[in-house]
């Protein structure tokens, strides 16, 4: 019986090194300044400005307030796409590679706000998808 459990423990020592040899490797770090050049990103824009940008360390969301009142939906998509795109390619010259959300929102009134949808780029397929809120 001792044998079997020597050889069950030798195996499970094996498959926990062997598990943190073939892990990933971390996701590249965003320093202040990428984020700080991707919140100069809407700096002269008089439709939409970027509230805040944040790392969550598998991806970056970025919050966008609308300025005016939009008479549809495609109208906010145009600059949260643009605003998406232009992080993305921050990125791409920074050699970091993560998933980025850009959600567009309108405060209403003092407790009240207005969801537009968000723009998303996923670092896996490459593409840019663009949901409305619900």
């Amino acid at each position: 019986m001792k044998r079997y459990i020597t050889i069950l423990l030798i195996i499970f020592i094996c498959i926990i090194v062997f598990k943190g040899c073939l892990t990933s490797k971390p996701e590249k770090l965003i320093s202040p300044e990428i984020v700080q050049s991707i919140m100069s990103i809407t700096t002269d824009n008089k439709y939409v400005s970027i509230t805040s940008a944040k790392d969550e360390s598998t991806y970056f969301v970025i919050e966008v307030e609308v300025l005016f009142v939009p008479q549809s939906i495609s109208e906010v998509k145009v600059f949260i796409d643009a605003i998406c795109e232009s992080c993305y390619k921050i990125f791409k010259t920074q050699g970091i590679n993560r998933s980025i959300y850009v959600h567009g929102y309108r405060p209403k009134d003092k407790d009240l706000t207005i969801m537009y949808g968000t723009t998303r780029y996923d670092k896996y397929s490459g593409k840019f998808t663009f949901e409305t809120a619900k």
